[in-house]
C-alpha cells in the first residue's frame, strides 16, 4: 500500500479515536459536575415545617370585661414556643386597646374609672395567659429537627353591636377572638368563648 494511503488511514483513525474519545471524557466530566451540583443543592436547601396549633382551650369573659361596656377590648402578647412544644416567656404588652361608643349621649366605656381600667387589664392579661400555657403546638421543624421560634397573639373580647335592656337589666353579650402567628403570619384564629358569656347587668 502507498506510503501516503497509511499515513492518511493513520491519520484519519487518529482523528476518529480523539474525537470518540474526547466525548466520552467530556460526557464524564459533565455527568461529575452535574451530580456535585445535585448534591450541593440538596445540601443547601433548607426543609422548614411551621408551627401547628394542636389544642387551644376556651375561656370565659372577666367579670370586669363584661362591666367596662366597651364594644371590644383587646391585649396582645408574645411567647417563645420552644422545640419541645412548651411555652415560655408569655410577655403582654403595654396597653388596653378599646372601642369607645357613644350611645345616648353617653360614652362607653368609662375610662375615667381607672381602677376598673386597670383591673380589666389585669383580668385579661391572667385569663388569656392561662389559656396560653394550656395550648398543645407542634413545634417548628427545620431540616428535620424542631427548632424554638417565635409567636404573636391577641385576644379581642367583642361585645354585642347593640347594648339592649330587658326587663331585668342590662343584656351585655359577645365573643372572644383569638389570632395566633407565627414568624411567617397567621397559623390560628377563631371564637374561644367556653361559652355565650351573654349577662344582665343591672
Amino acid at each position: 500500500m502507498n506510503q501516503k494511503v497509511l499515513y492518511g488511514v493513520a491519520f484519519f483513525t487518529a482523528l476518529v479515536t480523539s474525537t470518540i474519545l474526547g466525548h466520552y471524557t467530556r460526557d464524564r466530566v459533565t455527568k461529575k459536575i452535574d451530580r456535585a451540583f445535585i448534591r450541593a443543592s440538596r445540601a443547601t436547601t433548607v426543609q422548614t415545617t411551621d408551627v401547628v396549633v394542636i389544642n387551644v382551650p376556651e375561656i370565659e369573659s372577666p367579670e370586669s370585661v363584661r362591666r367596662f361596656n366597651a364594644a371590644s377590648v383587646s391585649v396582645d402578647f408574645s411567647a417563645t414556643l420552644l422545640a419541645n412544644g412548651s411555652v415560655s416567656e408569655i410577655t403582654p404588652h403595654s396597653g388596653l386597646f378599646y372601642e369607645v361608643v357613644v350611645r345616648d349621649e353617653q360614652r362607653f366605656p368609662r375610662v375615667e374609672d381607672h381602677e376598673l381600667v386597670t383591673r380589666v387589664r389585669d383580668d385579661i392579661i391572667r385569663v388569656v395567659t392561662e389559656q396560653i400555657r394550656g395550648m398543645k403546638f407542634s413545634p417548628q421543624v427545620l431540616d428535620g429537627k424542631p427548632v424554638s421560634s417565635h409567636l404573636q397573639f391577641l385576644a379581642k373580647f367583642n361585645s354585642l353591636d347593640v347594648y339592649a335592656r330587658g326587663e331585668h337589666g342590662l343584656l351585655f353579650g359577645g365573643n372572644i377572638e383569638l389570632t395566633i402567628e407565627s414568624e411567617s403570619g397567621v397559623i390560628w384564629q377563631g371564637n374561644v368563648a367556653a361559652r355565650d358569656h351573654s349577662c344582665l347587668i343591672d
